[in-house]
């Protein structure tokens, strides 16, 4: 394994080699084998999860791809592992069962079969495997003489450059009437170079000698490829001319031709020289690809067609936006073989010659230059290629200009929601990057359908300064027909020969449930009797729901909870019911459902119901002011309750047991339409020892002797502690002893636990003190002492503080140094 994988991952790949056999019980869907994609694209090898019902853990997970017998790429314990530099894994789609590799600008070195190993500890394994073909199409041009003449040979050349993989057919052919016949007799075809990226040029020439039956024929380089379809024809600008009647009608008189002789054999004499022994060269256009990729090689070919003799000189040059110029290469050539002298003034740059003679003694060459290009060097860039040759007087030279290009990434779209609801706005994003020039499409389709550019925002930004992004983002509300339809982001590029996507399948939508009101199975509830109390949960889905049912701040029983679930048009239909049997203690009781559905939200739904008995007195809502009660702050509680036939009766409020009799202000009794009523107001300061503790307000009917109860519990937060540094007593010590202190200050509840250590051997209980105190702001503050013996070596010691209901865990460290 590589330098950093945990040792999780390292258990993990282990328990792969453990697990011998392939499960049978769960599948791979793989993308369709072999899988042909073109040179320097993008690629995504699917590898898809089948039959796994459980849910994937990154911590029991583990995926390896391979490429042959070595390893690409790995996952496990929740880490990456990349051998490779181009290709990616999505962590996400992992744990949605899907292990497709992303690999980007493929080369002839990424054929071949890959693997993927998916195992989940501790019983499952499976693997499937991909065979990539890449092929690179081949870049084809044809030279040739405009014309010749019946009877006199001419010679056509057809260069097919930068092709992959290797098997590949060239014929010449001849056409003419819709006939097509192929050209076998004079043709050479060359052996085939390979370029550093691993591609392909070769040459095939044909010597033709047309006949009178070839006029009007067009001439023709035929290739097959498997990157062809169909075959693909380069015609030649060639054609057959009528052979020139150099015959004389007349018998020219003896005597004029002895005279014109010598005219004649001086200018035979000069045609020949002029003629035949020096031929200029003709250039043809700058050869390159239709798209030059930043930082990927290429070739330009300068095509020095017909020249004579094979003495030439050819240098190319660059020229840049500011109109400096900076020579590349220079080569010399003279007339014999072995004498050529190159001059190579850029080590960015290679440079090559191909060369072909000419029975006619004429030659042919393509100077081929290979780099790698960029932005910041060659974008915008004027190369030259200048040829000098005896025959001329000035150099020829053919230019051309490079506009280099970046292919885009596409990331993954993201859904801002985990779990999409039917009819709620959502919005699926992409981030497209790391691409060259800024003008981009991107479009958004459901399935094939284009989807309107009105609910589509982009936003651009420079990843550097050379290459841009862009953020594209589609809104919608999705409805029932958008369920399990696949969104795609389409990209289009000029770096790009087709549009690249990236796929989103929305889920099953979510619905939130309606959570009705809730009602009584008897309209006059007596104590002691059984009474069932109900609410109707509806349209809802998923169906994990979780319903629970409280009596006051009690939750209860399942036991006592009975839920009848239904399934209909797409949704599930719940009735919970819940049936007590009350007291009088429940009377003004608030009983509570909750519904939580997970798939949307943790915050559950709630409904409530007061339970109250015909005949008894009424206890009307607790007031709060402030309605939010604050540590340290003073509090108002006020109850009223009314319904009384008489005047005796008394009211107090109770915590804890204990009666709170500091700060009680009563109002009444007072006579109402519907009995006497008495109001109470509780002062109270709040502090910690309210927390989650129920103030009781009591009502006692002395006629009757009953006892009618209000609870009510403060909505107060826990509050986890400050921890002070720990410090050292500055008294002096006694028998060789120190102590050690650290203060927990603003906690509440006052539930707390201290443990001290020295070293690493925990101190007993008995060897510290702790001292808890209720602070003037209503919360606790607790000091701590050690008490230990003064050792002759240096001594680290910790005081660990854990507030259980905030469940902080704080420690200091303070060390004992021998003096």
């Amino acid at each position: 394994m590589a330098r950093g994988i945990s040792l999780a991952s390292q258990l993990l790949f282990a328990a792969f080699f453990i697990i011998h056999t392939a499960d049978a019980d769960i599948k791979l869907k793989m993308s369709g084998s072999p899988l042909q994609i073109a040179f320097s694209e993008n690629v995504a090898l699917e590898c898809l999860l089948l039959d796994y019902s459980g849910s994937l853990d990154s911590e029991t997970l583990g995926v390896l791809w391979k490429f042959g017998e070595a390893d690409i790429i790995s996952y496990a314990a929740g880490r990456f592992n990349k051998h490779w530099d181009n290709v990616d894994m999505s962590k996400e789609d992992l744990l949605r069962k899907n292990m497709t590799l992303h690999l980007r600008n493929v080369s002839v070195w990424h054929e071949g079969t890959y693997t993927c190993k998916v195992f989940i500890v501790p019983a499952h394994k499976v693997s499937g495997s991909i065979t990539l073909i890449i092929s690179a199409r081949p870049f084809v041009t044809v030279s040739s003489p405009e014309s010749v003449e019946v009877g006199r040979e001419a010679s056509l050349l057809c260069k097919v450059n930068g092709y992959y993989g290797s098997d590949i057919q060239i014929q010449w052919i001849r056409v003419k009437n819709d006939r097509t016949e192929f050209i076998s007799a004079n043709v050479c075809q060359g052996r085939p170079v390979v370029n550093l990226d691993g591609r392909y040029n070769v040459s095939v020439e044909a010597v033709v000698e047309p006949v009178q039956e070839d006029i009007g024929s067009q001439y023709a380089c035929l290739v097959k490829h498997r990157s062809f379809s169909p075959n693909y024809i380069e015609k030649a600008n060639f054609t057959v001319k009528e052979q020139k009647d150099d015959t004389s009608a007349h018998i020219v008189i003896g005597i004029v031709i002895g005279c014109l002789i010598t005219l004649i054999l001086s200018v035979i004499f000069y045609v020949y020289y002029r003629g035949f022994y020096e031929v200029p060269p003709k250039l043809s256009e700058i050869i390159k690809p239709p798209i030059v990729l930043h930082n990927v090689p290429v070739t330009l070919i300068c095509p020095i067609n017909f020249f004579k003799p094979r003495g030439i000189t050819v240098s190319w040059c660059k020229k840049s936006k500011e109109g400096q110029v900076m020579e590349i290469v220079k080569l010399h050539r003279h007339t014999v073989l072995s004498e050529e002298i190159a001059e190579n003034a850029q080590r960015k740059y290679e440079h090559s010659v191909d060369e072909i003679g000419f029975p006619d003694a004429t030659y042919s060459m393509n100077s081929k230059l290979l780099f790698k290009p960029t932005i910041e060097e060659d974008d915008d860039f004027e190369y030259c290629c200048k040829v000098m040759h005896m025959s001329l007087r000035e150099p020829l030279e053919i230019k051309v200009q490079l506009d280099i290009k970046v292919r885009p990434v596409i990331g993954d779209i993201i859904c801002n929601t985990v779990n999409p609801e039917l009819g709620k706005p959502l919005e699926l994003m992409c981030k497209i990057h790391s691409f060259y020039p800024q003008p981009i499409t991107v479009k958004w389709l459901k399935a094939t359908e284009v989807l309107p550019e009105s609910k589509i925002w982009n936003t651009y930004d420079y990843e550097d300064k050379m290459k841009y992004e862009v953020c594209s983002q589609y809104s919608l509300a999705p409805t029932l027909e958008d369920e399990k339809k696949k969104f795609v982001c389409r990209v289009e590029h000029e770096s790009l020969s087709q549009p690249m996507q990236q796929e989103y399948t929305l889920p099953s939508l979510a619905i939130a449930p309606e959570v009705g009101t809730i009602w009584c199975s008897s309209s006059e509830p007596e104590v002691g009797r059984d009474l069932t109390l109900s609410c109707a949960v509806e349209k809802y889905f998923p169906r994990q729901i979780q319903v629970e049912w409280y009596r006051g701040h009690t939750r209860i029983d399942k036991e006592h909870v009975c839920n009848v679930e239904r399934f209909e048009h797409r949704a599930f239909y719940m009735t919970s019911s819940v049936t007590i049997k009350p007291t009088r203690d429940d009377h003004c009781t608030e009983f509570r459902i909750e519904v939580c559905h997970s798939t949307i939200s943790t915050k559950p739904i709630a409904q409530t119901f007061i339970l109250k008995f015909p005949g008894l007195p009424n206890f009307l809502p607790f007031c709060l002011d402030p309605l939010q009660p604050v540590y340290g702050q003073p509090l108002a509680l006020k109850c009223s309750v009314e319904g009384f036939d008489s005047k005796e009766f008394e009211v107090s409020w109770v915590q804890d047991g204990e009666e709170l009799t500091k700060g009680v202000q009563n109002s009444g009794p007072f006579n109402t339409p519907v009995g006497y009523k008495i109001e109470s107001v509780l002062n109270i300061m709040v502090t910690a020892r309210n927390f989650e503790k129920e103030i009781i307000f009591k009502v006692h009917n002395n006629c009757t002797k009953q006892t009618f109860q209000h609870r009510l519990m403060l909505p107060l937060s826990a509050v986890s502690p400050e921890i002070s540094e720990i410090t050292l007593s500055k008294d002096v010590p006694r028998l060789g002893e120190i102590t050690l202190s650290c203060t927990a200050r603003g906690f509440s509840p006052g539930n707390i636990k201290v443990l001290w250590s020295r070293g690493w051997t925990d101190c007993r209980s008995s060897d510290f003190t702790q001292n808890l105190v209720l602070e003037e702001n209503g919360l606790y503050s607790l000091t701590t002492e050690l008490v230990t013996l003064l050792v002759k070596e240096d001594v680290q010691y910790s005081c660990e503080i854990c507030h259980h209901q905030t469940k902080t865990v704080q420690a200091r460290k303070y060390i004992v140094k021998c003096s």
